[in-house]
């Protein structure tokens, strides 16, 4: 099963921001873009997350355009983890972790729901924080937060495995390097061992090509190459998007700059 990106473009005062994206994003595989600043990423994920209308072509789950989902099915189908993200409250990091259940009644699943938290707040090693106001948090830390919140919300209690996706823009900003592969390891246990489709906004260009099963290079609000990293990775390739001079090792593979 998949999200179905076709023929979408969005146009703000008359500018063209995306351009005729065609895309497949589908369940039990990491797909990633990269790009520039102002490529177009962080707005072609708005709208297959639904936040944003396109000006054209439509955006569709297992089939069905997205127009369609009522917020709560939105809810159902995807956990967006944004670039921004400012909570107005102060809320206790628990209680923000606890707002990614989407099930109706928490008493019902009880048993599960308090597991469940204890066992996200310690993969992402933030049990310890719990009870801290969330707005006192480091960057990093709250990027952990967020991703512990991102699994509870994609979590599914019942015996009916229902297709899931994670659209994360830019989730490995403020982490160091440690998260940063922490980060990407729990994702890709999440992508392979639960089947969840990932979305991926990423700067990295080798944690890209070490942990994704495709890759999609956009500048200017267009996809220029879409495929597996080996593929899409080529330094003559890179060197007129990124306007740097770039050199790529095989064994092990690796983009280097200089």
């Amino acid at each position: 099963m998949s999200i179905n990106i076709k023929n979408v473009s969005l146009i703000f005062d008359n500018i063209k921001i995306l351009e005729n994206i065609n895309l497949l994003i589908n369940s039990g595989e990491i797909l990633s873009i990269i790009g520039p600043n102002g490529a177009g990423k962080s707005s072609l994920l708005e709208v297959i997350s639904g936040d944003l209308l396109p000006s054209k072509g439509k955006v569709f789950y297992e089939d069905r355009c997205l127009t369609k989902f009522s917020l709560e099915e939105k809810a159902r189908k995807r956990s967006v983890m944004s670039q921004f993200s400012k909570i107005a409250f102060d809320f206790k990091v628990k209680e923000v972790i606890e707002f990614g259940w989407i099930e109706e009644s928490v008493e019902i699943f009880s048993h599960i729901f308090n597991k469940l938290i204890n066992k996200v707040s310690k993969l992402c090693e933030i049990d310890h924080l719990l009870n801290r106001n969330i707005n006192s948090l480091s960057g990093g830390e709250l990027k952990r937060v967020q991703l512990a919140k991102t699994l509870v919300q994609l979590y599914n209690p019942s015996q009916n495995r229902e297709n899931k996706y994670a659209l994360l823009d830019e989730p490995l900003a403020n982490l160091d390097p440690f998260y940063e592969i922490k980060f990407l390891k729990i994702i890709t246990d999440l992508s392979k061992k639960q089947g969840i489709g990932v979305l991926l906004i990423i700067h990295d260009i080798n944690l890209a090509a070490k942990f994704s099963d495709k890759i999609v290079l956009m500048n200017h609000g267009k996809i220029i190459d879409y495929g597996s990293p080996f593929k899409v990775l080529k330094p003559s390739l890179l060197k007129s998007i990124y306007k740097l001079p770039i050199k790529k090792q095989s064994k092990p593979f690796r983009i280097f700059y200089f």
